[in-house]
């Protein structure tokens, strides 16, 4: 393929995507803002639905992973982390509901406190199971330090005034929703690469074909007001265009 023909693709591609790719990145966005949100469970049902790769057991090298002091913002595409470090936010998540978020007028009752105790501490039990049977002891020794840690929120009458309050962070958000959608693309063989990034990629190669295709000259001699002002830009292109 020629560099013209490669990227007249890449122009077509961009501004005319397939419809099955904006319904992948529709998914993508949904993901990502139920995890923004605080909503863990919602995404692991589109994950699961749409995305099953992601979660699913794999023989996944450990070497995708990157251990370390904050091991939930680590680098992995490896499912059994990246459903562990769900399962994780969504434990902290369903504590910050239940009493952190929840306001002196909104106060528990203490049957519903009891129950609430008694959901979280199954979480952290099924978690624990999911810890047990990661492959590698520098894995399990990782991931039960960090249950350690989301279990002492439980120990914290101002959790958020305590040690553990890290635990409870929304940049923790953050960090898992990249990671997901890292993983989302790397499961459909697409770039990881920021979409910033990319985005600049494609406004060079469009300006660059446009050039070539003497498109940019026919505009300026229609317009010659185009010529004054800063430099033809792709943002400008577009904005003139009907």
């Amino acid at each position: 393929m020629s560099r013209e023909e490669h990227l007249r693709s890449m122009v077509l591609e961009y501004l005319f995507p397939p419809e099955d790719h904006l319904m992948q990145v529709d998914l993508r966005q949904r993901v990502r803002k139920h995890i923004l949100d605080g909503n863990i469970n919602d995404a692991i049902v589109l994950l699961e639905q749409h995305f099953p790769a992601v979660l699913m057991s794999s023989d996944e090298p450990a070497s995708s992973s990157k251990p370390g002091m904050h091991f939930v913002a680590s680098s992995t595409v490896n499912p059994a982390h990246l459903n562990l470090n769900l399962r994780i936010l969504a434990f902290t998540e369903t504590f910050r509901v239940a009493y952190v978020d929840r306001t002196d007028s909104n106060a528990m009752s203490p049957e519903d406190d009891d129950r609430t105790i008694a959901d979280l501490l199954e979480r952290l039990q099924k978690l624990n199971v999911l810890v047990d049977m990661l492959p590698l002891a520098a894995e399990r020794g990782t991931y039960q330090r960090e249950l350690e840690g989301v279990a002492g929120l439980l120990a914290f009458p101002d959790a958020q005034g305590s040690p553990v309050a890290r635990y409870l962070s929304k940049e923790r958000r953050d960090n898992v929703a990249s990671q997901i959608n890292t993983a989302i693309l790397y499961r459909m063989g697409h770039s990881a690469t920021p979409q910033l990034e990319l985005s600049t990629r494609y406004t060079f190669a469009i300006l660059s074909l446009l050039s070539e295709w003497q498109i940019l000259q026919t505009l300026v001699q229609k317009d010659p007001k185009m010529n004054e002002g800063p430099p033809l830009t792709f943002h400008r292109f577009v904005e003139s265009q009907p």
